[in-house]
């Protein structure tokens, strides 16, 4: 999340920073890529696919927090590609 914060500060130049266009071109979907990896998992504990639904934090991530890192990863990646 803060690399993300960042990258969309120096975007919308609220922090003056230098990084080369290709860092600018790239960076939204990496970033973007990241969270939709997240929301993935590694198909064991944490993921929409976990295989170990019994623990509390296992139904908060298939209700919450997998959701959550699909959507920003959509919401990062989708208005960069409709430049």
């Amino acid at each position: 999340l803060l690399s993300m914060s960042f990258f969309f500060a120096v975007e919308s130049q609220w922090i003056h920073f230098f990084m080369p266009k290709y860092v600018l071109k790239y960076a939204p979907f990496i970033i973007g890529g990241i969270f939709i990896l997240c929301s993935i998992g590694d198909f064991n504990y944490v993921c929409f696919f976990n295989k170990s639904r019994n623990t509390r934090f296992a139904q908060k991530d298939t209700k919450f927090y997998s959701p959550l890192c699909l959507l920003l990863g959509l919401l990062i990646i989708l208005p960069h590609i409709f430049r």
